[in-house]
């Protein structure tokens, strides 16, 4: 069998059905913690609030993630593009509310 390059391999993988048999939702967080192993890398995401005025602030996880290093390094290269490309837009957006 012939090797796949990574556009045709990214394409395999687009095609794959996704199925949610735990009906997970998305969840927000606005803190992570990054805990780095020998063998994995753990990125436990939170959520930090405060319930009324004056009170401590409070954390809860909302997710608990375990990756292989070069799963997190993959992560690692998608996030990097995917925030360069938020940027570019965000950008082009802002130059066309500037020209009207």
């Amino acid at each position: 069998m012939p090797m796949l390059n990574e556009s045709q391999l990214e394409a395999k993988i687009t095609d794959i059905e996704v199925i949610n048999p735990n009906g997970i939702k998305p969840t927000f967080a606005n803190n992570s913690t990054l805990l780095a192993g020998p063998n994995e890398i753990r990125i436990v995401f939170g959520e930090i609030f405060v319930e009324y005025q004056n009170a401590t602030p409070k954390q809860e996880i909302r997710a608990h993630i375990v990756l292989t290093i070069a799963h997190a390094e993959a992560l690692a290269n998608s996030l990097a593009t995917a925030v360069k490309g938020s940027k570019d837009l965000q950008a082009a957006n802002e130059a066309k509310v500037q020209k009207a």
